[in-house]
């Protein structure tokens, strides 16, 4: 009989002492997770708190003493056994170690200020430490002021590469500054664990050690998938999204005025994500009015009001001008059907609500204006071609239309087409509505469409084509 993790945990539980507290524990958690539920964020930075990491112990951060023990103990790969006497935050020897390891990461760090994420969770942990960045530059030589290396079994990379001095901007969605990384290995268990994609790796070793795409290809060449896991993984920005990277190469991942949790738009899946936005007034060049030939831009704000969302109030210095608000990037929520992870659809498919071509209002065919294609016609201006109506006239439109041509020609004039952006739900009410509604059984879904390779693909697999 399989037992849960959670009639594990209920029968399993024992004492341990922390930091001379007594602490319940169970089964299976690290003292890292230990400390945790006590109020205690152990500093980390190779270890990731979330669905599908495992524990690595390679940064040495996280480290506490176990009383009887000779040698300090990584506190994310140390589980917990009744009848330890741990010290972490009380503990000497774990403050100077934690230390330690972080100002020799700190001296090979950009300066925090021009680095590519100056919020970045490594300086977090330093902030949690008390370390001072200038005070260790002092006493620490930075990289570029230390002897290189001598490496005979690593060819050098070719000057002329886009990424050949370690800062590759060859990705549409994803800037990487190898600068900044501290080989944790965080973005390779993502790849190659959690998302089961294998692109980036650890290339060669001791001194000559470094993250690669591939064969050691610009990312922007690699196979990578966009899916954005690595970025939202790394903990110093060595990986960024290139939203937020200027072009000195800095960023910000604090740049957002607020947080938005949400649904991926996307697909049926039911992915949860959250939005970070920035609010601003509209550019000028961006600003429309509601007259003739110009339709005003959405604006996360209007998006945000229609979803119950509270919106950004109007800019003061802006006029007449809506104050609008743009997602700055995505991160994966840990939802049931996605546990933190995205596909490049919902981590960086988030251009298009402040697109100047998207609608806010329900449009009418202007009358005289025939249906058929009209090379003259520009989407970003479509009330040459519309008019502005309510949706209870627009709907009412499209119901009379509905049964104007099932009088006239009977149910078999009528069919339907499904998305896959709809959930279960909403399909089995679509097929409803044409089967009972409509009197119709022509009813179909996208999936015969533009999923047939894959739908080939499951059968000769498994045996059955069969999607949500």
């Amino acid at each position: 009989m399989t037992v849960s993790k959670a009639e594990q945990r209920s029968t399993t539980g024992f004492t341990l002492t922390l930091d001379g507290a007594e602490v319940t524990a169970y089964a299976g958690e690290t003292l890292w997770q230990v400390a945790k539920r006590a109020g205690e964020t152990i500093p980390h930075l190779c270890f990731k708190d979330a669905p599908g990491y495992r524990s690595d112990g390679n940064c040495r951060a996280c480290m506490v003493e176990i009383e009887g023990e000779r040698v300090l103990a990584a506190s994310c790969l140390r589980e917990a056994a009744p009848g330890l006497v741990v010290k972490s935050a009380t503990s000497e020897r774990a403050r100077v170690s934690r230390e330690g390891v972080m100002e020799l990461l700190v001296a090979d760090q950009p300066e925090r200020d021009a680095s590519p994420d100056r919020s970045s969770h490594f300086w977090a942990m330093a902030d949690q430490l008390a370390i001072d960045a200038t005070a260790v530059r002092e006493r620490l030589p930075a990289r570029a002021e230390r002897e290189a290396p001598t490496v005979h079994h690593v060819a050098e990379r070719a000057a002329s590469l886009p990424h050949a001095h370690g800062h590759d901007a060859t990705h549409s969605a994803m800037n990487v500054n190898l600068d900044a990384c501290i080989e944790c290995n965080l973005c390779v268990r993502a790849c190659r664990e959690v998302q089961g994609n294998d692109v980036i790796g650890l290339a060669h070793r001791g001194a000559a050690a470094k993250i690669v795409f591939d064969f050691d290809d610009p990312m922007g060449d690699s196979t990578c998938v966009a899916c954005g896991e690595c970025v939202q993984a790394c903990p110093t920005g060595a990986l960024m999204p290139a939203t937020l990277i200027d072009e000195q190469g800095r960023g910000d991942s604090r740049a957002a005025d607020r947080r938005v949790d949400s649904v991926c738009p996307f697909c049926g899946v039911g992915c949860q994500l959250t939005y970070y936005v920035k609010d601003e007034p509209l550019p000028a060049e961006e600003r429309r009015g509601q007259g003739e030939g110009e339709v005003r831009g959405p604006g996360m704000a209007e998006v945000a009001s229609r979803e119950g969302l509270v919106a950004p109030p109007r800019s003061p210095d802006a006029g007449s001008a809506p104050a609008s608000a743009r997602i700055l990037f995505v991160e994966g929520r840990n939802g049931p059907s996605n546990e933190n992870r995205l596909c490049v659809k919902g981590r960086f498919g988030f251009d298009y609500p402040n697109h100047p071509s998207r609608l806010t209002r329900p449009l009418i065919r202007r009358s005289g204006v025939p249906k058929g294609l009209d090379p003259a016609f520009d989407p970003a201006t479509p009330l040459t071609h519309f008019r502005e109506a309510s949706w209870e006239e627009a709907l009412d439109l499209a119901a009379d239309g509905l049964k104007a041509i099932k009088a006239a020609q009977g149910p078999d004039g009528l069919a339907g087409f499904g998305s896959a952006k709809c959930s279960n739900e909403e399909a089995w009410l679509f097929q409803k509505l044409v089967r009972v509604g409509f009197g119709s059984n022509h009813v179909d879904h996208c999936t015969r469409l533009c999923h047939a390779s894959s739908v080939a693909a499951l059968m000769e697999c498994i045996g059955s084509g069969a999607v949500t």
